[in-house]
């Protein structure tokens, strides 16, 4: 999971939001929506990392808090709450299942967009994502199931690889006594702002990572 960014939502959503009696279901121009979410998320899922692309067949538009939780109408239509998604392996078993598709209408309290709950989340050897927060440990264990390692996305073993590659690429640097605060930086930057706007399936790993060890070097 990686803090994402809001930008500017969709100019149609826009207009749409000033007609009268607007409503979720009535915005026709979902696939601008998708791609508004993509472009903010680096086409990789709020939630697994995993990468998605503007179809509506494997990517959803998540509300981070539940729709039928929201009041109004106006509220479903706020860009500011909403997430791309991927399936969450729709199909399988509930407890095969992940992201939104196994949260149903839980609340969480783990938020993407709030930058202090991403910070709170680590990765481990065994390609889990963990945090000593409880309520953030339990939305990403239980209520997000990321860690179940039967899914038949694979996103724990996925993890586990990229985790294992960024530490042979650390293991390199320091062999070659280029393991300082400069070179994590530009490699972190590379990781963050990609060039083509595409972030690396389960980034969330090396940035977790990078900065770990970029906050020893400058320790």
């Amino acid at each position: 999971m990686i803090w994402i960014q809001k930008g500017d939502e969709p100019t149609s959503l826009t207009q749409y939001k000033r007609q009268p009696h607007v409503y979720y279901d009535g915005y026709s121009h979902k696939e601008d929506l998708r791609e508004a979410l993509l472009r903010d998320q680096g086409y990789i899922c709020a939630y697994c990392m995993r990468r998605i692309k503007n179809d509506r067949n494997t990517m959803k538009i998540e509300h981070w808090k539940p729709q039928s939780k929201l009041n109004t109408e106006i509220e479903k239509l706020d860009f500011q709450i909403m997430l791309g998604v991927c399936d969450g392996c729709r199909g399988a078993k509930d407890q095969y299942t992940t992201c939104d598709e196994h949260r149903h209408e839980s609340e969480l309290y783990v938020n993407p967009l709030h930058q202090d709950t991403i910070d709170a989340i680590y990765y481990n050897w065994q390609g889990e994502i963990k945090s000593e927060n409880k309520r953030i440990n339990d939305d990403l264990d239980k209520i997000l199931n990321l860690n179940c390692e039967q899914a038949p996305s694979r996103i724990v073993q996925n993890r586990k690889a990229v985790y294992e590659e960024c530490m042979k690429q650390l293991t390199t640097l320091k062999r070659n006594g280029k393991l300082n605060a400069n070179t994590l930086r530009k490699i972190l930057q590379r990781y963050e702002q990609p060039e083509d706007g595409k972030k690396q399936e389960f980034v969330g790993v090396p940035i977790y990572l990078l900065k770990k060890y970029l906050q020893k070097c400058q320790g």
